[in-house]
């Protein structure tokens, strides 16, 4: 959109440097839900209920 519209160069240094961002956005949140997964089985909880539970606490950020 950016490239159509506006005439934003993608070099291939931008498109490695988006690929890193979104590399590191998804890790940081399956760290993040894991996390939160193994706090909710300490609680007690079931496997699924943690699951769900984890997902609508971490699902937030």
């Amino acid at each position: 959109m950016l490239v159509n519209q506006f005439n934003f160069s993608v070099t291939s240094f931008t498109q490695m440097f988006i690929i890193l961002v979104l590399f590191g956005i998804g890790t940081d949140y399956h760290i993040l839900l894991f996390n939160r997964f193994k706090e909710e089985l300490s609680h007690g909880l079931s496997i699924n209920e943690a699951i769900l539970k984890s997902y609508q606490t971490a699902g937030k950020s």
